[in-house]
């Protein structure tokens, strides 16, 4: 699910254009089976909020399980969401371990499935200064995904 507006990132940075990341995140999970690219918050506008997303899959489809996928960076700052305790009384979170892990459970009553995996040591922040320093964003990226940075010459600023 692409973000529209992200609330906890406007205030901190410029945010790459809706459009623009979901033309990326599209071309990330091209040909991958089972993944598809959700544009919910994109055409709903406005800033984006994982709990207003949550209730409208619900409303259109109650029968059905959501999972939240994150990094544990991010699951240690769930408090800070809209509604957090709404979140995860709707979904369950899938905890996907990063640099400085920990196990601890992000919210009271959260259902948490914790996931291990080589460790990747890719971020879009560093995407953004390898492309302002002149070095191409495919070391840390698909060839699809770089080749839209390239063509739209994002980050060439940042």
């Amino acid at each position: 699910m692409v973000a529209n507006e992200p609330w906890q990132k406007v205030a901190e940075r410029s945010v790459t254009p809706a459009g623009i990341r979901l033309e990326m995140v599209t071309a990330l999970v091209a040909g991958e089976p089972g993944l598809t690219v959700g544009d919910d918050e994109v055409r709903r506008g406005g800033p984006t909020y994982t709990v207003d997303t949550l209730r409208a899959l619900r409303a259109d489809h109650p029968d059905a399980e959501y999972h939240i996928i994150l990094g544990s960076d991010a699951a240690r700052n769930l408090h800070t969401w809209r509604e957090a305790d709404e979140v995860v009384r709707l979904s369950t979170l899938v905890v996907v371990n990063r640099p400085a892990d920990d196990r601890a459970v992000p919210v009271d009553g959260a259902r948490v499935e914790f996931v291990d995996m080589e460790l990747v040591d890719v971020s879009s922040s560093q995407i953004r200064a390898d492309v302002a320093a002149g070095r191409s964003a495919e070391p840390a990226t698909t060839g699809a995904v770089a080749a839209i940075i390239a063509r739209l010459d994002l980050y060439a600023t940042s």
